[in-house]
């Protein structure tokens, strides 16, 4: 009868340890510091916040020596990052980006008809590119307290189309005028100049891109709040991406035959495989739990 007793008690005891260690972590007003099952997180970069506290300091306002690609993604910036909790130690990661870029630049530039200073016309350049990337994880979380270890995987999936471009100009080629006065763009809409141009550009089409990749990762979160922490990874990534060719289109006068003459030149596209490190530039990031 005293070993059964006995056996109990320590049974009651141990069970009664485990369910301490279980018991989440509270603060003193009794809010759960730690995330739980079924909470969301949202990340994102850490450093703005970071440098305005710093120039607020010390009246620098250049603090920017960390970088600005905060979060460790093979594709590049601008990437949401969420997370959903299936367990205080599991939790589903997800990157997603949807980027549309649409973007009309005009351009005053001498009337050649008017042949007057006073009298202009206006060239335009239209131009679009757009940027996804979708990637999805898993995570172990390794600590007990407001430290937190973050280990686990992740992959990607990205499709970008290059800038695409549609040009309209005020001058038209004619007979007498071979070359118009135009203006002379750059891929991103910028301005170059205006002058009289034997041939110009009407289209620009880049190669669209798409890459695959996979990422192991660590880190460390450290909670300041309330399911809020400010945390850092580190990772080793693999992907390959593929961009097709780009074709320009282009314009001039046919003197001889007095017509408008067009032109396409193709550029072939090219692939890339890349294993590396990433984030060695102090890549840090806040995130924020809720349900």
């Amino acid at each position: 009868m005293k070993k059964f007793a006995f056996g109990l008690v320590g049974c009651l005891f141990l069970a009664s340890v485990a369910n301490a260690q279980d018991e989440p972590i509270k603060n003193k007003k009794g809010q759960v510091i730690l995330p739980e099952a079924g909470d969301f997180g949202l990340g994102f970069n850490a450093v703005p916040v970071l440098t305005y506290i710093g120039n607020a300091f010390n009246g620098n306002l250049d603090n920017t020596s960390m970088g600005q690609n905060k979060f460790a993604s093979m594709f590049g910036q601008n990437v949401i990052f969420g997370k959903y909790f299936l367990s205080p130690k599991n939790a589903i990661r997800i990157d997603f980006r949807f980027g549309l870029h649409s973007r009309t630049f005009k351009s005053d530039v001498f009337n050649d008809l008017a042949n007057s200073p006073d009298s202009l016309v206006v060239d335009k350049a239209k131009l679009l590119n757009q940027n996804y990337t979708l990637g999805a994880g898993y995570e172990w979380r390794l600590g007990k307290g407001r430290l937190q270890g973050v280990v686990g995987g992740s992959v990607f999936y990205t499709f970008a189309s290059s800038t695409r471009g549609k040009y309209e100009y005020g001058n038209a080629y004619a007979d007498g005028l071979a070359a118009p006065t135009s203006t002379t763009w750059d891929n991103f809409g910028n301005i170059l100049g205006s002058a009289p141009t034997g041939e110009r550009i009407t289209k620009m089409k880049g190669g669209n891109t798409w890459g695959v990749g996979a990422r192991v990762f660590a880190g460390v979160e450290y909670f300041v709040a309330p399911k809020i922490s400010i945390g850092a990874e580190f990772g080793w990534s693999l992907g390959y991406s593929q961009t097709g060719s780009s074709k320009n289109s282009f314009e001039s006068w046919d003197a001889v035959n007095s017509v408008l003459s067009t032109r396409e030149r193709s550029v072939s596209g090219n692939s890339r495989f890349d294993v590396d490190t990433d984030n060695f530039g102090g890549a840090l990031y806040l995130m924020f739990h809720f349900r």
